[in-house]
């Protein structure tokens, strides 16, 4: 894996957050460090992001994993918002699709 974390932005000072690339594949964690629940707007650079890609993502707020097949990007180039309960986290997985 490659570190991108460079390459992503979450909106807070209380967001803490990595980002993991390998071929196909992007990973990002993200961190609250509040008493409280935030909500948060996760950027990654265009470069990073596939043509096309799947999403599933974890969110101790729900403490479940949730996917969308066909996830539209347009989100993470304009803002994905991430709401992350009190010293939660959530992790979120991006697998390229081909064709």
């Amino acid at each position: 894996e490659e570190d991108v974390t460079d390459d992503v932005r979450v909106t807070g000072d209380h967001a803490a957050y990595i980002a993991l690339q390998r071929p196909g594949h992007l990973a990002i964690m993200i961190g609250n460090t509040l008493d409280r629940t935030i909500t948060t707007s996760l950027r990654v650079a265009e470069h990073r992001l596939p043509a096309r890609c799947s999403a599933r993502w974890f969110n101790s707020l729900v403490n479940e994993w949730r996917e969308r097949r066909h996830f539209d990007l347009r989100q993470l180039r304009d803002g994905f918002p991430v709401h992350v309960a009190r010293h939660g986290f959530c992790v979120i997985e991006l697998r390229e699709q081909q064709g």
